[in-house]
């Protein structure tokens, strides 16, 4: 399940330039890729050029993923083979619920985990028939 849309990252950002009420709920889909630029222009150092930001951003450690807390919104980030231009280094399957009122923006409708949101680092999928729709597994 995702965090409450007051308590993401895009509302925190929102406050911490001054604002009040909440941005508009899309506004977490582009917060990943602002922290992604800040970081790869903090590492790059001083005279930033193309080189030196991929560098940065290969250079990072993995952070985040399943293993550090079991927190199904809190994705594995690297810049690592074997997909080094991809972000997310691991998946976790869920399906869409029409019905199910979203966390983001109390609206009908909201992806559902299975597995009870387990992360798959890259290469780890498990093999079987997955419990889809166990809602005491799932919570939902």
């Amino acid at each position: 399940m995702s965090k409450p849309f007051h308590q993401s990252d895009a509302t925190l950002c929102w406050h911490d330039s001054g604002n009040t009420g909440t941005p508009d709920t899309t506004e977490n889909a582009v917060i990943p890729f602002f922290e992604f630029m800040a970081s790869a222009f903090q590492m790059a150092g001083p005279q930033p050029t193309a080189q030196k930001l991929a560098d940065a951003l290969h250079n990072l450690p993995v952070s985040g993923g399943w293993a550090n807390g079991h927190d199904q919104t809190v994705i594995k980030v690297g810049f690592k083979a074997p997909s080094p231009w991809t972000a997310a280094e691991d998946v976790r399957e869920v399906y869409w619920n029409a019905g199910r009122t979203s966390e983001i923006d109390n609206k009908p409708g909201s992806y559902c985990p299975v597995d009870g949101g387990h992360r798959y680092d890259l290469g780890e999928w498990p093999s079987g028939d997955p419990d889809v729709f166990d809602q005491a597994h799932n919570g939902c």
